[in-house]
């Protein structure tokens, strides 16, 4: 393998550090409301962070695609726990039944087939292709109407745990507004963020995962 410090790496590294620094606080404080959920969405990101980091160090495709694939593990979960913690926040628990978690699970299990199974069927990426022309090798990729399906049902899922923190928002007393508000704008950063990554393409780089930083320190602060 071909190990290298690209200058993309350290900022990522530093987001990882702070990931687990904000899962270990969470998991000390997890007998409060909305830290369960909390959890999975900041173990999303750490699992995403360190895919990014390891891919970051390393020039070798094969290696890089592993980490790359491994990094959506986090990605699958993050929108998922987001909506759960949305609704755990603000008293609607009652909605995750057994049923109703088991189809939330449908699509990111179905996202991640398809993803590792991108060699034998262009389903979910047309083609992916490591450029290393410049300092920092990054992903010359097209996606399939997996992929869309995928960033529409992330997507939604975000939306909705904002418009569930929204309604609660209004409904809330001053103290309780102070707490939601933090985390309404901790979930719209990444979101902006991704629609820039993934709608507009402005880089080649998925910074994403580092503003999801915001949104589960802002939670935690909450």
């Amino acid at each position: 393998m071909n190990w290298k410090f690209t200058p993309i790496a350290l900022p990522v590294l530093i987001a990882l550090f702070i990931a687990i620094f904000v899962l270990v606080y969470t998991w000390q404080r997890r007998t409060m409301r909305g830290a369960r959920p909390l959890l999975p969405l900041m173990g999303g990101v750490v699992i995403w962070l360190l895919g990014s980091t390891l891919e970051a160090l390393t020039f070798d495709a094969n290696t890089r695609l592993f980490w790359s694939n491994f990094q959506f593990i986090g990605v699958v979960m993050v929108p998922t726990a987001w909506f759960m913690f949305s609704l755990v926040f603000t008293d609607h628990a009652a909605v995750l039944t057994r049923t109703n978690l088991t189809l939330l699970l449908i699509m990111p299990l179905l996202t991640l087939i398809l993803l590792w199974t991108s060699p034998w069927q262009q389903f979910f990426q047309v083609s992916k292709v490591l450029n290393t022309s410049g300092p920092t090798p990054y992903w010359d990729w097209v996606p399939g109407p997996g992929f869309w399906i995928h960033t529409a049902y992330s997507y939604l899922l975000t939306i909705a745990g904002v418009v569930i923190l929204a309604r609660a928002y209004r409904q809330s007393a001053r103290l309780h507004r102070r707490q939601i508000s933090v985390m309404l704008v901790g979930a719209v950063v990444p979101w902006i963020v991704n629609i820039l990554f993934v709608v507009v393409r402005v880089s080649p780089f998925d910074y994403t995962a580092i503003s999801f930083l915001i949104t589960g320190t802002a939670v935690a602060w909450g």
